[in-house]
């Protein structure tokens, strides 16, 4: 999902400033998305709002699915074209975020809740450590990370870029190759001849963005592939509190969890930059270590590490969990 995330957060937004719009000239097109990127980097957002919600749909990969026959499966590239973010709920707090098989409740803590579904029922409930080297609670972001990866000015013409209403629109079309890029790369289907356009609207005043989609205009009617809706300052679901709730019940048995990667005190070679997560778990859930993705590593008992983890953790019992991380 990581990787999945990486693609869509870096590169959902593009646009290019090769042409202009029917009211903007060059100069102040170039300044509006400017003014766009600032605005609507997550650290400025959650500033200036209470929470932002993202609605994600995907038409595409949903005709996609309920056309299949008996037996076959979806072209994609990706074992995520069906498990994309559909809603992400942000605050300066927390992350709630669903997918097709998971839910998750994500703390700046490096600790997460956890559902895993599989057939639309309930599986396992979890208690996530991250250890990842960029973890952030949102897993969906309205803009790249750098700005440089904004826009794409060889594979995309703006073709309007005008203010109506309090709102600016851009509006942009894809050649082939962007086209096939955000298919296979953002969608994660294989590439079939479509021709992408995206049209952006935000807030005249404030630059924040109010929704951006994508839509199919290689027939000769338009057909919407992908959209993103956000909301600013929308009440927390009751879900989220439900979840909530669940993991931190103060009624139930809890087991003390201690994750430690890369004792000071570990006679193994490896990094010396120690970093601790610890909380409690409801007896009978899931616990899980989440390294990040250049390392290999071992786990271990004690925190000398030598004693190697061996068997599994009965659910019941405190547990410590040393780990000693080597790179790839």
């Amino acid at each position: 999902m990581k990787k999945l995330l990486a693609i869509l957060l870096s590169l959902i937004f593009v646009f290019c400033l090769a042409a202009c719009g029917n009211n903007m000239d060059e100069e102040a097109t170039q300044e509006v998305i400017a003014k766009v990127y600032e605005a609507n980097k997550n650290i400025n957002l959650l500033q200036n709002h209470s929470s932002v919600a993202f609605t994600v749909e995907n038409p595409f990969i949903e005709e996609k699915t309920a056309n299949l026959e008996a037996g076959e499966t979806l072209a994609v590239t990706s074992k995520n074209a069906t498990n994309y973010i559909s809603y992400s709920y942000e605050t300066p707090d927390y992350a709630y975020i669903k997918t097709e098989s998971t839910i998750w409740y994500r703390m700046p803590a490096r600790l997460s809740y956890q559902y895993n579904y599989k057939d639309g029922e309930l599986s396992t409930k979890v208690y996530h450590a991250s250890f990842e080297n960029n973890y952030t609670p949102y897993m969906l972001s309205i803009v790249p990370e750098l700005e440089m990866d904004w826009y794409d000015k060889y594979h995309e013409t703006i073709k309007k870029c005008y203010e109506e209403d309090g709102e600016i629109h851009i509006i942009s079309d894809r050649d082939e190759t962007g086209s096939k890029y955000f298919l296979e790369d953002i969608i994660c289907y294989e590439y079939g001849g479509e021709i992408i356009s995206t049209e952006l609207i935000c807030d005249a005043k404030t630059y924040e963005i109010k929704s951006i989609t994508y839509s199919d205009i290689s027939e000769k009617e338009a057909k919407t592939v992908y959209k993103i809706t956000v909301e600013y300052d929308k009440p927390g679901i009751s879900e989220i509190d439900e979840m909530r709730a669940d993991f931190e019940n103060p009624d139930v048995k809890k087991n003390n969890v201690l994750f430690v990667q890369n004792p000071r005190t570990s006679t193994t070679t490896g990094s010396t930059n120690e970093m601790t997560v610890t909380f409690k778990a409801n007896a009978g859930y899931s616990i899980k270590y989440q390294p990040d993705s250049s390392v290999t590593y071992s786990a271990y008992t004690d925190p000398a590490c030598t004693k190697p983890v061996s068997g599994t953790w009965d659910k019941q019992s405190d547990i410590e969990r040393y780990i000693v991380t080597k790179a790839k």
